[in-house]
């Protein structure tokens, strides 16, 4: 009898252990100005991670997979465009198959409102790509950037006879936007260090020309440009 005890509690260990080897531990989860950030240990047998940000009382909404980056410490997630509130944050653990095999949530985050007021935001001119309130307007368009994408990103662009073409590189994106005929809000998200060696089409080499026809009839007011985290850089 003292036997078959002794082998269920070692069964019991050893199935404790392996269940340890692949949950998925938070380390950290913050609110800031209408963003929210979680970080997480890998979990073992993981391929994949979905986080997803959960207002207090509504669903669960998937974030998008370019906001999740691997450090040598772990995983983090920010996620912006966030209206003042109440969130809990979920990962989600997935293998090669796509299957769940871990989750995990923060406790309840607190995102603050940003304060936007000045004279560019008189006569009710919302400037940039976001809503007064921090989330995205209306059919916003939003790209993500890294040393990696920033010349193959694409992104489509309206010409002054409405016609739609898909624009390769961030320069020759903003140049696009720049002749003033698309509103289409844009946000662009920088992800890491984006160096000079890494940017093709910049102005003499050495900096974004992202020039307006004209200060009338052509503006690009509805433009954002954003770093992702707090090592997203612009360097040289």
């Amino acid at each position: 009898m003292k036997t078959i005890r002794l082998m269920s509690l070692a069964a019991l260990l050893a199935a404790s252990t392996t269940a340890d080897l692949h949950a998925l531990n938070i380390t950290a989860g913050a609110g800031w100005l209408e963003t929210a950030s979680v970080k997480w240990k890998p979990c073992e047998g993981a391929t994949l991670y979905n986080v997803y940000y959960i207002p207090a009382g509504g669903e669960a909404v998937l974030a998008d997979t370019p906001l999740t980056r691997r450090y040598a410490d772990g995983l983090r997630a920010d996620i912006p465009g966030l209206k003042a509130g109440n969130y809990t944050l979920r990962v989600d653990a997935l293998d090669a198959s796509g299957k769940v095999i871990d989750s995990a949530e923060t406790s309840t985050i607190t995102v603050e409102p940003n304060n936007r007021e000045g004279f560019a935001f008189t006569d009710g001119n919302i400037p940039g790509a976001y809503n007064l309130d921090g989330t995205p307007k209306d059919g916003a368009r939003i790209i993500y950037v890294t040393p990696a994408t920033v010349n193959t990103v694409v992104c489509p662009v309206a010409n002054n006879k409405g016609v739609t073409t898909d624009y390769t590189g961030l320069a020759a994106i903003l140049e696009a936007y720049g002749k003033g005929y698309d509103k289409t809000p844009l946000i662009i998200r920088m992800i890491g260090a984006v160096t000079e060696n890494d940017f093709t089409g910049l102005k003499d080499g050495n900096y974004i020309n992202f020039q307006g026809s004209n200060n009338s009839t052509r503006l690009i007011e509805n433009i954002t440009l954003e770093g992702i985290g707090s090592d997203a850089t612009l360097y040289g």
